[in-house]
Formats: structure tokens, C-alpha cells, sequence
């Protein structure tokens, strides 16, 4: 189950390789939709609805996968259960997210738009609340793993997703906030737009079920 598959990023190449059926899941028909038409669209099965009351029988799923979903969650206490509950003994459920630690690592957030930090490490749930929210759900054991892939950015490319707000964070940003982080970007760019160091960094959280 790709919980929250949108248009199919991760449930398609899922469903290339893995040898079991796929579905994925998103309240929106809309992304359902585009990706339900993409190559290998019709590979997965398209389901419309939430994480806090998924539309499946008990023990339907040996594994379930999130990928910067987890913050969108409206109530995370139910969808853990939820999840818990569709999920066979022995198997898993595996979220890709952001810890405190890496958000506090962002260039883009300690440099360009400070204004976002506090709204980020808000939203997001910091390792030891998720290991207790998810044992209370009844999972055994949760692993957490951190992941690094260096990389860079130019300040025009991080300039063009901020004034344009292609990131879901920059919805919340005040106009101040904006003006004053595109300005810097700006004058970033004139110096000569090099490349600033941004590295990749994810957190794997694994919780298992018993069997």
C-alpha cells in the first residue's frame, strides 16, 4: 500500500519490480486520475481516500510506505492504528520523513527563509514522539535510519521554487518572510549564482508488527 501515492511516483516503479500487487492510495481523484494514466498506470490499483479510515479489510497489506506524507496527516494516533490494523503479522509499515536534526541542517531553512523553521519543525514529528505514537499503535519495533546524498543547489533554482511556491512549506511563509529570503537569493545570484552546498537528507522510520 503507498499511503498518499499522488500521481503514482513511487507506487508505478512499485509495480515494475515488485513482484505483488500494488495499491496506492490519496484522497485526491484528480492525482488518481493522472496517474492511473501514466505508463504501468493500469499495474496498480487506485484507491481514493484517508490514512485515519483506509477503506480496507484487516491484515489486506504485508507492507505499507509513506513518502512526506506523514505531516499531511490529520489525526497520526488514528492512521498509526489504521495502518496496524491492515497490515498482516510480520510485516511493515515504513515512513520517509524529515527528523528535527535534518530540518535544522537545511540550508534553505537555516539561511534563506529562518522564517520556516519553527513552522517545520511544527509540522513535522521529531523521532521519540513517532516511536511513542507508533508503539502505542502496537507495533514492536520501530528502527529509525538517516540517509545523506550530497548535492548542491543554485540560489536562482531555490529562488524559482520559493517565488513560485512549488513546495508545499512556502504556503505558510508570510510575505515578509518571502520577500526578505528572495532578496537574499538575489543577491546570491549577482555574485555569480554558484552552487551552494544542499545535501539530501531523509529519515527511514520501520515499525513492524508481530506475527
Amino acid at each position: 500500500l503507498d499511503m498518499g501515492c499522488g500521481t503514482g511516483l513511487f507506487a508505478l516503479p512499485f509495480a515494475r519490480v515488485l513482484p505483488c500487487e500494488i495499491v496506492g492510495i490519496d484522497p485526491s481523484p484528480q492525482m488518481l486520475a493522472t496517474g492511473m494514466a501514466k505508463e504501468y498506470g493500469q499495474q496498480v490499483t487506485w484507491t481514493q481516500g484517508i490514512a485515519e479510515n483506509l477503506p480496507f479489510s484487516a491484515q489486506s497489506f504485508r507492507a505499507i510506505f509513506l513518502s512526506q506524507v506523514w505531516h499531511h496527516l490529520a489525526d497520526q494516533q488514528a492512521a498509526a492504528q489504521e495502518f496496524f490494523r491492515v497490515l498482516t503479522g510480520g510485516s511493515g509499515l515504513f515512513i520517509k520523513t524529515f527528523s528535527h536534526e535534518q530540518l535544522r541542517m537545511r540550508w534553505d531553512l537555516t539561511t534563506a527563509f529562518p522564517e520556516l523553521m519553527d513552522f517545520m519543525l511544527t509540522i513535522y514529528t521529531d523521532t521519540p514522539e513517532l516511536e511513542t505514537l507508533l508503539k502505542q499503535a502496537g507495533f514492536h519495533t520501530v528502527r529509525f535510519s538517516s540517509f545523506r546524498k550530497e548535492g548542491s543547489m543554485r540560489p536562482s533554482d531555490m529562488h524559482r521554487v520559493a517565488s513560485q511556491r512549488l513546495w508545499s512549506m512556502f504556503s505558510f511563509i508570510s510575505e515578509a518572510g518571502l520577500q526578505a529570503g528572495l532578496l537574499k537569493l538575489e543577491k546570491l545570484i549577482e555574485q555569480g549564482d554558484r552552487p551552494v552546498e544542499y545535501d539530501e537528507h531523509h529519515l527511514l522510520v520501520t515499525a513492524m508488527k508481530d506475527k
